[in-house]
């Protein structure tokens, strides 16, 4: 936990975590008190390698407080690949974030999951566990920007070979602007940005469920296939 201003309570940049078959948990909570200035994250993985192999991975982000800019759960592939995997373990992505006045007015997300580009790529696979990524926004703040869970960038992919996999967002305010939603998915113009289930080699069986009240393709992009389901 932390109650510092501008900072996240857990970091993992530029880093490397592997169990080798045991269980993985990660749990932040960044609540500031002091001012509303400050861009805060619970959780924050940047060009990270995190593997289980065969145990599970579990990893809670959560922002309280008083911020400017606040996110539960912040995945980003920065300079180099981000990639959370395993082989028959579960992987259990959760953001969740609320705010108190007063507030400044940027953005808000309980979970935000960005890759910058196909050579800085974000991976999340396990060959046969289930993968489960969500997102809560219970921000109370009026700005026209906050989102419960957002999936962003070009060469991202969630991906398990017979596991089901689950994205799930919530908004309490999503009457409250176009850009309040449960699901923000914010994919490039170009073939798979975001690729969901199939990996594009191995074949796939398991389930895909994609919960929300209401869902927003953020870009208008010219060609098809930016975001695959499959």
């Amino acid at each position: 936990k932390t109650w510092g201003d501008g900072i996240s309570a857990i970091s993992m940049v530029g880093s490397t975590m592997s169990t080798q078959g045991g269980n993985i948990y990660v749990r932040g909570l960044s609540w500031d008190t002091s001012d509303d200035d400050g861009t805060n994250y619970g959780v924050n993985i940047e060009s990270a390698t995190i593997s289980s192999q065969a145990g599970s991975i579990q990893m809670i982000g959560e922002v309280k407080g008083r911020f400017t800019t606040g996110i539960g759960m912040r995945i980003w592939s920065g300079n180099s690949n981000t990639s959370i995997t395993s082989t028959s373990g579960s992987i259990t992505i959760t953001g969740t974030g609320s705010d108190q006045t007063t507030n400044g007015n940027g953005w808000r997300v309980g979970s935000y999951l960005y890759s910058t580009t196909t050579a800085t790529r974000i991976t999340i696979a396990s060959t046969s566990g289930n993968i489960t990524v969500e997102g809560a926004a219970g921000f109370a703040a009026p700005v026209n920007d906050k989102e419960g869970l957002i999936l962003g960038g070009d060469g991202f992919g969630i991906t398990s070979q017979t596991g089901n996999i689950t994205l799930r967002g919530t908004n309490t305010l999503e009457s409250s602007g176009q850009y309040c939603n449960s699901i923000r998915i914010a994919a490039s113009n170009a073939a798979n940005a975001i690729r969901i289930g199939y990996d594009g080699t191995n074949p796939y069986s398991g389930n895909i469920l994609v919960e929300g009240i209401s869902i927003y393709q953020r870009n208008n992009n010219a060609g098809a296939g930016s975001i695959s389901m499959q």
